[in-house]
């Protein structure tokens, strides 16, 4: 099961596709534009939190064409230990 961070700002992930090293100072410049922060950052990407406008993270997909840009997306752990239903329980 899927589901987004419900009651916080939408965390984008950013992750540079172009050859050689990530423009960084590019990449943060139109981050600052949006009024988005970084939260962590790698060598090719970043994760950024969203101030909760769709309009940010379609915006800079634009301005960086060397970048993918995709909302965060938690995932749940099933319960690996399986239950056994007592009798009259359905």
């Amino acid at each position: 099961m899927e589901s987004r961070s419900e009651g916080k700002p939408p965390r984008l992930i950013v992750r540079y596709r172009g050859k050689g090293a990530a423009p960084l100072e590019q990449a943060q410049e139109e981050i600052a534009k949006r009024g988005l922060q970084v939260v962590d950052r790698s060598s090719r990407m970043l994760l950024l939190e969203d101030s909760g406008t769709v309009s940010s993270a379609e915006s800079l997909k634009r301005a960086l064409p060397e970048w993918s840009v995709s909302e965060e997306i938690h995932y749940s752990i099933p319960d690996p230990t399986p239950r056994v239903k007592g009798p009259g329980k359905s």
